[in-house]
């Protein structure tokens, strides 16, 4: 027995690798060229204490966190929780979230972002990463990207 043409196989390691946010990384597995944009499926790595994301939503999206291993924090709105290896998070479309590596290693997870798209935002924020002497974006080139992809960035509010 044979997959068919168009089935999407990948090795451990395989995929579409770009730079993330303070030394961290993101390896696509599908983009929504391969799923009929319907989903993307990416592998995330952030090193000890590297944040994923400021506070932000997104317009049009779901995002659902599967950890693999090491331990996530997340926040969605104002409620906290950790995440170990074989924790999930799913985050609806319009809720606040922002989440970062609360270990001593590297945490790993996989992210599904439904329906596809926001792969071209991770493919411009790597660019503007990897341009940056200072390894982020200025603050503008920032707003105006999640701007362009439906994301709205969040003040913090105190939770104490």
């Amino acid at each position: 027995m044979s997959f068919p043409d168009d089935a999407l196989v990948l090795e451990p390691g395989e995929g579409t690798a770009i730079s993330y946010r303070h030394g961290g990384a993101i390896v696509f597995k599908a983009r929504g060229a391969e799923t009929e944009g319907r989903y993307a499926l990416l592998e995330l790595t952030l090193p000890p204490g590297a944040a994923g994301a400021p506070l932000h939503r997104h317009r049009d999206e779901a995002e659902a966190f599967y950890a693999l291993a090491g331990a996530f924090a997340f926040q969605l709105g104002t409620d906290r929780r950790e995440l170990s290896a074989g924790g999930f998070v799913l985050v609806p479309k319009g809720t606040a979230h922002t989440f970062w590596n609360a270990g001593s290693g590297d945490a790993r997870c996989l992210v599904i972002v439904s329906p596809a798209g926001l792969e071209r935002y991770f493919d411009e924020l790597s660019a503007l990463i990897t341009s940056s002497p200072s390894g982020e974006p200025a603050a503008e080139q920032y707003r105006a990207l999640c701007e362009k992809y439906g994301q709205e960035l969040v003040e913090p509010t105190d939770s104490s």
